[in-house]
């Protein structure tokens, strides 16, 4: 999803799940405002797997940031897992859910 998220990549209904926070404008507001705060940060994202049922697919991906903490002055890492839920529409695979778990930090 990245810095792409307001470009279309889910679907109009689409729940980003912390808390939980649901419809496309309040998804994009929420995740530009995170990110402004980590300006320098560096992402990865990994293929765990991809199921694929007719046009709907399961899939898990692993993450890996790295970024300065504002507050503390320090390099942080995170590694994480994104477990989405997404669907084919118009030939366009979106998301439907998406769900993240914060695996280690450093």
């Amino acid at each position: 999803m990245g810095r792409d998220l307001g470009r279309g990549q889910h679907l109009g209904n689409a729940r980003l799940s912390r808390g939980t926070i649901s419809g496309k404008d309040t998804i994009v507001a929420t995740w530009k405002a995170a990110m402004a705060q980590y300006p320098g940060v560096l992402f990865i994202a990994t293929p765990g797997s991809i199921v694929i049922d007719g046009d709907e697919a399961t899939v898990r991906s692993y993450t890996s940031e790295v970024f300065d903490d504002k507050i503390t002055g320090k390099t942080t890492r995170d590694r994480g897992c994104y477990d989405d839920r997404i669907v084919k529409r118009d030939g366009r695979w979106l998301f439907k859910r998406r769900r993240f778990k914060k695996l280690h930090r450093e």
